[in-house]
This record gives C-alpha cells, structure tokens and sequence, in this order.
C-alpha cells in the first residue's frame, strides 16, 4: 500500500494554528463595538497579568486609538486614565494597571447588560482587535 507524500509539509500543528486563527478573526469580525471594546480590555488585562508591557501597551494604545473625541469630556477622561495606566505599566506597576482597567472593563460590560443599546451606540470608534501576540 503506497501512503501519499508529505514532503514540504509544515505539519499538522501549522493547519490547526491557521484554523484557530481564523476563528478568531471571524469571531472578531462578527463583534459589536462593545464586545471588541471589552476584548481589548481583556488582552490588556491579561497582559497585565503576564507582565507583558508590550502587548499591554499595545492594548492600551488601541483602547486610546478607539476614543470619540466628539464626546470630548469623557474621551478626555478615559484618555488620562490609560495614560496612567501606560505609567503605572511601564514602571512595572502592573497590578494597578490591571484592577482600573478590570473595572473599567467591568463598568462597559454592565453598562451593555443594562441596556442593550450601548452595545452598538458606545462613545468609540475604529476598535480593532489583533488575534496573535
């Protein structure tokens, strides 16, 4: 019995990375601002917790990138505050970092739970998610 070649074949573990990456670029694709707002906060979060101030900061400067500065008093409030947290990240300080931007993340969460039309009425704009490290 012949069995067929895999010469050039990256493996099996390539085909599965490439099919769960796709997922979640579809996943992401399917949000609503509010869920990819939160998403952003969980990777900050997360990030926080790993002590990953790149990916932390990349997080936060994403969270900054989303802000509607045509709600100019609460942009700028939520602008200080992960200007802070950039601080606080990048002394080393992640744990603060990561309990504001929990609750911030947790403030959003129940806030769309409360009504469902901030979900796709929230004062940001242009969230984006990167699904790799």
């Amino acid at each position: 019995m012949a069995y067929p070649s895999f010469a050039g074949h990256t493996g099996y573990g390539q085909m599965s990375t490439n099919i769960a990456q796709r997922y979640q670029e579809d996943q992401v694709n399917t949000m609503s601002p509010i869920q990819l707002l939160v998403k952003v906060y969980d990777i900050a979060i997360e990030s926080c917790h790993r002590q990953d101030r790149k990916r932390a900061g990349k997080a936060i400067v994403e969270l900054i990138s989303a802000l509607n500065f045509e709600y100019e008093e609460t942009a700028n409030r939520f602008y200080g505050i992960y200007e802070f947290c950039m601080r606080e990240i990048k002394a080393g300080n992640y744990d603060v970092a990561r309990e504001l931007l929990q609750t911030l993340r947790d403030g959003w969460t129940e806030a769309a739970a409360q009504n469902p039309e901030v979900a796709n009425r929230a004062p940001v704009q242009n969230v984006t998610v990167q699904t790799q490290a």
